[in-house]
This record gives C-alpha cells, structure tokens and sequence, in this order.
C-alpha cells in the first residue's frame, strides 16, 4: 500500500525523467537541496508530505502545474498559500502556464465547488501578484 508522499515522490519522479533532468538540477530549480529532495521522492523523509510550498516548487521544477497537481495531496487552503508563496518567490515558473490554461485545468478537477472557488481565488491573487491589475498597476485588495 502506497502513502501519500511515496504517489507524490513517485509523480515528481517520473515527470523528471520524461524532462531528462538530474536528481540535482531539479532539486537546484526547486531551491531545495539534492538530499531532500532525495527524501523526499523515495519517501525516506518520512510519512507525511512536505510543506505545500516544497511540493509545489518541486512540481513547478519539473514542468507540472502545481495550480492543478497539488489539490491531489492538499488542502484548498495549503494549495493557496502555496500558489501565493510559489508566485512570489519563484515569478518566473508561475508566468510559464497562462492564466486561461490554469483556470480551465482548475475547472477540469474533480473536486467540490467551493474548494474549485477557493483555488481559483488563490490563482488569481497570484497572478494579480505577479501582473499587476489590468493598468499594470500592482493589484490592490480592500
């Protein structure tokens, strides 16, 4: 019986290698190191997940939307947070899937509604973050 973290180990795994990328530069392009993100792969870690933030920036250093893969092993609130962080921190592999593409994969998910709203809230304020409103202006929340 697979846990959590062995399926996500396992579907960050096998993106990588359909990318031909090593152990060490995806670990480099999630800003982890090549021992955790060995753990984390095999599982070794430990049992439960890494922060959704982790999650997220290894999804992003494969070429996997995290916006789509992390409602797999996370919560809406954990995905959000984690889309936000993911935005600030790493702008240049959150501008690299449209806003179009996102909200149709988002829509796609086989989730409750209200968690599909709350990820799409949490996509938007990431992109809002990253693009400014529509006057390129940094978006402004009251």
């Amino acid at each position: 019986m697979t846990n959590r973290l062995t399926e996500f180990g396992h579907h960050v795994e096998l993106a990588r290698g359909q990318m031909g990328l090593s152990g060490r530069k995806a670990a480099a392009r999630a800003g982890i190191s090549e021992g955790r993100w060995r753990q984390i792969v095999t599982g070794h870690g430990g049992k439960d997940l890494p922060p959704a933030k982790t999650a997220a920036a290894m999804l992003a250093a494969v070429d996997l939307d995290p916006a789509t893969d992390l409602p797999r092993w996370y919560g809406a609130d954990d995905v959000s947070r984690a889309l936000r962080l993911l935005a600030a921190d790493h702008p240049d592999t959150a501008a690299d899937t449209s806003l179009r593409d996102r909200v149709a994969r988002i829509r796609a998910l086989d989730i409750d509604p209200q968690t599909r709203m709350e990820l799409l809230d949490a996509l938007l304020d990431a992109h809002e973050q990253l693009h400014g409103d529509q006057d390129g202006k940094p978006a402004s929340r009251q």
